[in-house]
Parts: C-alpha cells; sequence; structure tokens
C-alpha cells in the first residue's frame, strides 16, 4: 500500500551561515543523482564543510571526505562509478568563493591496503554559474548547464595549475544573455527519446523575452552537443515566475507549481500541450505563506511534494493524495533533494527511498534523513477513497443533483451524438435526485422498511427505473422488514447498477453525520438501515470522509462492523489497530489481524502503533485508565488465540521489547513487561533442571532393574492390607525384568514412556506461584524448596545380603 514510512539520520550539517541564495536551505547540501534505490553509497556537498560519500547500509558512516573552507558555497556535483552500485572512482564539484567560481576535480585511488589516496585540483572557470553538471558515460569528460542556458563539455583532467582557466570542448550558448533557466534535467538515452551516436539528453526550461522556451538537447558520443528541439510553451505565459516550482516526470510530462493559486499543471513534453490542472488549495492553503516548497518525482505519475513540516505522495493520473507524513516537532521545515526513480508497477519496484533536509526553525540545526516510501503500483486500486477534490456542499439539493451528479449511460447504445448523450444524462440525474428525496423522506421518519424496499433493489437492477420499482412496492407487504430475516446482498461489479461516486456521499450522509467534536455517529440511532450498510460497505466508492470513526459508530452492530472490517475500502491503520483492544468478540479479532497484516506494511503498523502509545502516554504517563490502549492485552490474545503471529512482528521489535524505549516512554508499562519476561525465563530454567533431574533419575532406575529383580524378595506380613501392597510391588518388579529382556524402545516410544512416568510422578508447575515458578527464594540445587509431588503407586525394597 502507497506509504511514507519514518526516517533515519544520515548526518547533521554544520551551522555555518555560506549561502546567499534565495533556493532556501535546501541548497545547503547537494547530492549527486542516485540511478538505483538499491545503491549502498551516495556522494554529497555541504556548504562551507566537506566533499565526501557516505555508505548506508547498515549503518550511515562517513567513508572518505575532501575539505572545502567555510566561505565556500556548493552549487551543483556529480559522480562517476566505474562499477555499478560501487563507489565512486571521480567526483567534479561547482562552487563559489565570493565572486569567483571553481571546478574542484577529484578522484579517489585505491592503494593494496584499501586506503583512499584522493587526487584533487581547482580550476577557475568563467561565465554565470553553473546549476547543473553530468559526468559523459566512459568518465573522461563532463556536461555542465549555467543559469543562462549555456551547455558546455569539458575534459576531466588535472592541468597542474590552479590558477589557468579551463575552456569547454564544445558549447551551445542559451537563447539570449538574458535567459534563465527555471529547470533542467540530464536524461539517459530511452526507446522514446533515441537517436544515433547519442549517450544521453538534457532537458531545459528557459525564460526569455517573456516567453517560455523548453529545449532538448543530445550529448553525443563523438564530444559534440546537438540541440534537437526548441519549442515555445505559450500556455504558460499567463503564470507569474517567481511563483512556479518545476520538475520532470519521465514518463513525458514537465510538471509545473504555482505556489500562489496552488495549481498543479501537466504539459506533455515536447509539445507543450497542457494535459492536466489540479488544483491543491484545500491541501496546502493551510500552510503559512513563507513556506519552502520543494518537488520530486519517485515513479511516474507521482509526486512528492513537501511544505513546511510535511510531505505529500500525489498520484497525477487519478488525482488523489496516496499518503501524507508529517514531522511530530511542528518547527521542523523539510526540503527533497534526491530520490532515485523506480517504475512503480510490480512488487520489486514499487519501493525506494528519498533524501531530506529537515531544519528545525527553533535551534536552526539542519540534518539529512533518509526516508523509504512506498510508491504503490500507479493503478486505481491505490487511488480509491482519496481523490484530491471532494465533494462541493450545495445548500438546495436540486442544484447538486444538476450540477454535479451525473449519470454514466450505456455509452455502446447510444450514437455519438453530443446532444442526445447529454440528454438521457439529464433524465438518468433527474431520477436519481427522485431516488434521494424518497430516501431523504425515509430518514427522517425513521422508516427503515420504507427505505429497504426501494435503495438496494435499485442498485441490483440497469433495467428498471425508480418510478417502476415504487410501483411495484405500493401495495406490497414489504414494509414489515425483519432485517434478521432479509436476504443481505452486496455489490457486484458485473451486475449492478453504475452510480456516481458523488450519489453514494448523498445517501451516506443520509444515515451518517459528523459532530462538532469531528466524531462520526448515526444521523438516528433509530434508524440502522443494515441491508443497505451492507450493501454500501462492499461498495468500492463508498466515501473516503465516512470511513474515519466509521468502525466506532457501528461498535453495537457487531454484523456490521465485521462486514466493515472485511470489505469497506480505505479504513485507515490507526483505526484497525485501535479496534484491536476494543474489539472482544474472537472472530471479528482475527478479521481484524487479516486485514491489518494483508492491507499494510509490517513498518506501517508500527509507526501508526507508535502515535497511538505516545498519544496514550502524554494522556496518562503513570497510570492507565479504562479508555486507554492496551498493548498488552493485545499480544495475549494473539497467543492464547494461537492467530495472528504475522503481526506481532510490527509490536515487538528486534530488542524483545513492545515498542522499545525508540517509541513507548511509559517506564512503568515497560518495567511490567521486563517483569513478566524474568518471570517467565526463571519458570522455564526452574522446569528445565527438574526435567533434568527425572530424566537422569529414569536412567538410573532402567540401570538397576536387573538387580532389582534379581536379588530382592517380598517380606511376608500378617496384615492384609501391607501384603496387597507387596504383591503389587512383585508385578511392577517382573514387569521391569521383563523390559529389560526386550528389544530397545525407539526414540519416540522412550519419549513417550518418560512422558508418562513423569506424569504419574511429579507436576511440573504450580498455578499459583508467581515468583519463580516451584521454588521461591530457593534453586533447585540448594534450599528446601517446597513443591508438589505425586508419589507412585509402588516402591522398591533392596536386599543387600
Amino acid at each position: 500500500m502507497p506509504s511514507i514510512l519514518d526516517p533515519y539520520s544520515i548526518t547533521g550539517l554544520p551551522r555555518i551561515s555560506t549561502t546567499s541564495s534565495d533556493d532556501g536551505f535546501s541548497s545547503l547540501c547537494a547530492i549527486s543523482e542516485i540511478s538505483n534505490k538499491d545503491t549502498p553509497f551516495i556522494d554529497l556537498a555541504i556548504d562551507g564543510s566537506i566533499i565526501g560519500t557516505y555508505i548506508l547500509r547498515p549503518t550511515p558512516k562517513l567513508v572518505w571526505s575532501f575539505a572545502i573552507s567555510p566561505i565556500t558555497v556548493v552549487d551543483c556535483l556529480d559522480s562517476f562509478n566505474t562499477v555499478e552500485d560501487g563507489e565512486s572512482d571521480k567526483v567534479v564539484v561547482c562552487v563559489s568563493e565570493r565572486k569567483k567560481k571553481f571546478f574542484i576535480l577529484i578522484e579517489k585511488l585505491k592503494t593494496d591496503s584499501d586506503d583512499i589516496n584522493v587526487k584533487s585540483e581547482k580550476i577557475l572557470i568563467t561565465g554565470k554559474k553553473i546549476i547543473g553538471l553530468k559526468f559523459s558515460n566512459n568518465g573522461d569528460s563532463f556536461y555542465s548547464i549555467s543559469e543562462n542556458g549555456q551547455v558546455g563539455l569539458y575534459d576531466f583532467k588535472f592541468e597542474g595549475d590552479e590558477t589557468k582557466k579551463i575552456d569547454p570542448i564544445s558549447f551551445i550558448e542559451g537563447t539570449s544573455k538574458t535567459s534563465k533557466v527555471l529547470f533542467h534535467k540530464f536524461m539517459k538515452t530511452s526507446q522514446s527519446l533515441d537517436i544515433a551516436k547519442a549517450e544521453g539528453y538534457l532537458l531545459s526550461l528557459e525564460y526569455s523575452n517573456k516567453n517560455f522556451n523548453f529545449k532538448v538537447y543530445a550529448l553525443l558520443n563523438d564530444k559534440n552537443i546537438l540541440e534537437m528541439s526548441n519549442s515555445t510553451l505559450s500556455s504558460l505565459s499567463k503564470l507569474n515566475l517567481d511563483s512556479l516550482k518545476i520538475i520532470y516526470d519521465p514518463s513525458g510530462n514537465l510538471i509545473i507549481l504555482d505556489i500562489i493559486n496552488y495549481n498543479l499543471f501537466c504539459f506533455k513534453i515536447p509539445t507543450g500541450e497542457l494535459m492536466k490542472k489540479i488544483s491543491l488549495a484545500n491541501k496546502l492553503s493551510n500552510f503559512p505563506q513563507n513556506r519552502e516548497i520543494t518537488l520530486l518525482v519517485p515513479a511516474p505519475n507521482r509526486l512528492l511534494l513537501a511544505i513546511n513540516n510535511t510531505i505529500f505522495l500525489i498520484e497525477l493520473k487519478h488525482e488523489a493524495i496516496l499518503d501524507t507524513y508529517t514531522t511530530s516537532s511542528p518547527s521542523s521545515v523539510l526540503a527533497l533533494l534526491q530520490c532515485p526513480f523506480v517504475k512503480g508497477n510490480s512488487l520489486n519496484t514499487k519501493e525506494s527511498n528519498f533524501f531530506v533536509l529537515n531544519k528545525n526553525m527553533k535551534n536552526g540545526s539542519v540534518s539529512l534523513k533518509n526516508f523509504s516510501i512506498d510508491v504503490g503500483y500507479g493503478n486505481l486500486a491505490d487511488c480509491l477513497g482519496k481523490g484530491i477534490n471532494r465533494v462541493t456542499e450545495y445548500s438546495d439539493d436540486k442544484v447538486f443533483f444538476q450540477n454535479e451528479v451525473k449519470a454514466f449511460t450505456d455509452l455502446i447504445k447510444i450514437d455519438s451524438n453530443k446532444a442526445q448523450l447529454q440528454e438521457e444524462d439529464t433524465i438518468a440525474s433527474g431520477e436519481l435526485y427522485q431516488l434521494y428525496c424518497f430516501l431523504k423522506e425515509s430518514a427522517l421518519s425513521a422508516d427503515v422498511a420504507r427505505w429497504e424496499s426501494i435503495f438496494v433493489p435499485y442498485m441490483k437492477t440497469s433495467t428498471k427505473s425508480f418510478e417502476s420499482l415504487r410501483n411495484e412496492i405500493k401495495d406490497s407487504s414489504l414494509h414489515k422488514i425483519d432485517n434478521q430475516k432479509q436476504d443481505f446482498k452486496i455489490f457486484e461489479l458485473e451486475n449492478d447498477r453504475i452510480i456516481d461516486s458523488k450519489f453514494i456521499y448523498k445517501i451516506v450522509s443520509l444515515i451518517f453525520k459528523r459532530g462538532e467534536d469531528g466524531k462520526l455517529a448515526l444521523y438516528n440511532s433509530n434508524f440502522v438501515p443494515e441491508a443497505t450498510l451492507t450493501y454500501l460497505l462492499t461498495h468500492p466508492l463508498f466515501p473516503t470522509e465516512f470511513t474515519k470513526g466509521l468502525l466506532q459508530s457501528l461498535n453495537r452492530f457487531p454484523r456490521l462492523i465485521r462486514q466493515a472490517i472485511v470489505t469497506c475500502p480505505n479504513l485507515s491503520c490507526l483505526e484497525l489497530i485501535q479496534q484491536l483492544d476494543l474489539i472482544e468478540n474472537n472472530e471479528i479479532f482475527k478479521d481484524l489481524v487479516v486485514r491489518l497484516v494483508e492491507e499494510y506494511s509490517s513498518e506501517k503498523i508500527t509507526q501508526e502503533t507508535m502515535k497511538i502509545m505516545n498519544s496514550n502516554n502524554q494522556a496518562n504517563s503513570e497510570t492507565t485508565n479504562n479508555g486507554s490502549f492496551d498493548l498488552d492485552k493485545i499480544i495475549g490474545k494473539i497467543i492464547r488465540l494461537n492467530f495472528g503471529f504475522e503481526i506481532l512482528n510490527s509490536f515487538i521489535d528486534s530488542n524483545g521489547l513492545i515498542l522499545s524505549l525508540h517509541y513507548s516512554k511509559n517506564e512503568s508499562n515497560l518495567e511490567k513487561f521486563i517483569n513478566k519476561i524474568d518471570y517467565k525465563i526463571n519458570s522455564l530454567l526452574v522446569n528445565s533442571q527438574l526435567l533434568t533431574l527425572v530424566n537422569q533419575s529414569l536412567i538410573n532406575a532402567n540401570e538397576l532393574s536387573p538387580e532389582i529383580g534379581n536379588n530382592t524378595y517380598i517380606k511376608k506380613s500378617k496384615k492384609t492390607k501391607k501384603n496387597k501392597k507387596k504383591a503389587e510391588q512383585a508385578q511392577e518388579l517382573k514387569r521391569l525384568e521383563q523390559n529389560t529382556n526386550q528389544t530397545p524402545l525407539t526414540i519416540s516410544e522412550n519419549i513417550n514412556e518418560t512422558k508418562m512416568r513423569l506424569e504419574s510422578m511429579l507436576t511440573i508447575d504450580k498455578k499459583n506461584d508467581h515468583h519463580g515458578g516451584l521454588f521461591k527464594n530457593n534453586t533447585i540445587n540448594g534450599g528446601s524448596g517446597s513443591f508438589d509431588k505425586k508419589v507412585p503407586s509402588y516402591s522398591v525394597e533392596k536386599l543387600i545380603i
């Protein structure tokens, strides 16, 4: 399921104020382009600090570094790897020191002892500021693009003279000297964009003479640069130049965000055709005006957008918010840096990671973090219930149905005549409005039978109209409906009527309402149409606005709450975990576990459980009230039912503690859990020692059996009771003698016989002992501990002559 998971920190940045850029604090650090999500190394450069390589797994660590002066500002960098996914061999960095600009060339040479010798040189360059670098395929040269659109190619070689200026091998000037590059992207060859002798491409968007020019350059193998196309995007002319954030989607779209009106535009490249316009005002308008906004593209048609302390994962094709991540500290500000691009259409290509700068606005500290991300499969199923655009409220229901609700008629049976299509759609929308009014009257009068007689039958047929169904039930006895005897029906894609999602929204709003406190509740506690709810809870268009708090609102109806758990789309992971503590019915508890395991990753479950535990600790850090979340109870129930052990991985970390100290700050809960573990360990230890002692006793008894059979006699007595006891002993001795003459027992037979003897002699544990198993304050080797035992019904007396 698409999700953004908790990050881990890579390093902290020094508090050196060197940047004078308008790019915000995101320009404090530059990371080389990452082509593979599984690469263990990243190359980075930090303003006024270092150029270096970090290894990410198993623990982030600085492999090597090259120091730069505190006044140095990093503009861009790129690295070259001889071995794929290995550590880089060459690094080129463009830096600025006051008014001068330099290339820093670095080559790493490994010795026989695996030590790294760094060869470096700083070369002076002229012209405008360099904003992008890219190595050629063989690493012997590198390409650059400056802020005015000039593209150049340079040899990667050491001149030996830092005062000497470096000149490009070949270059192409920008549109004009006053041009400004708004966006650029170096790309590898692809099937959709490929010519002979090209080792890569450069895309750039320039603003010159009030025109937006999109250019495509071919980077040729013979050390030449060819301008392939230059098109003007006239549709961008109405946008404010200073309010644009631009990024490229390798699927062929240029994505532009207008940060003033919060409109997202998707343009087809290179034609410049506007493909889509998405309004994000309802998501972004609540953030402060002076905010940091950055963009990344992790997969086709998916966009990462960071604003203040929040990151959105947006699906562009279906216009949905797949997931949202918000830092626990409101004073944090996030800036996206780099993200490897994945296909995002299969199980192996949907997981990736991205790098973010996290700035604490209170103390000014900045750290580099790595986030894990699941981008999903890029299909409609990932987006159901997560649409960006919400239903617009109207004061008049009739106007709402006329403007918003569209009837999806059978297009196959209709000619291409647009007027005819619109006429049939208007008629069908009017019928939906009549049905809505009928259901609204039934809801206001709390007439469940009247409601149930029309809604599900209408949804289950696509041939009968509302009027025909209404006439059929006028004189029928369907008004006397018993919910327990109803034939509950579910949604069937092949047979059911196709309905607009906004109509489903209006119907559900007649049954549920959200109070002033934000909690979801039944609109009328006396009006619960169970057949309708059963159908709606299986419908994929069940509105996501009514999923939060849905399970709690249905807690009085076990059948409905189970139906919701099994089939209702878009139930949040957090609410499902909370229900694990509240549900007493074992079957419903199992359904909850299955839904969580199948729909959410282990990391997501752990993350949401952490939020619940932390909020519970903040509410009551010392005592536990009846309404608190009890994770011990959930784990105990899983163990007792012997079901759902897969989810325990999300609750118990590698240290064996529930959410450990990293997640739970409630020391009393941890202490209780540790005491329980200590008790279990002590009990197992004592029982193990006792079992060893019994086994050894049985072995010794078997060794003495022949001697007992040959040298023991039964002592006569006048007492009948004693004679009877001796007779039993003789029989037992005879049995032991016979056993010694038989063939050796197999391992399984020996184990079974040992168990039988053990059960007839000792009770291993005491039911009411909570302080160490069988013994109190004593071990098996010392003390006079008291324990329960069973004495066998026979005894052995040995006569020594």
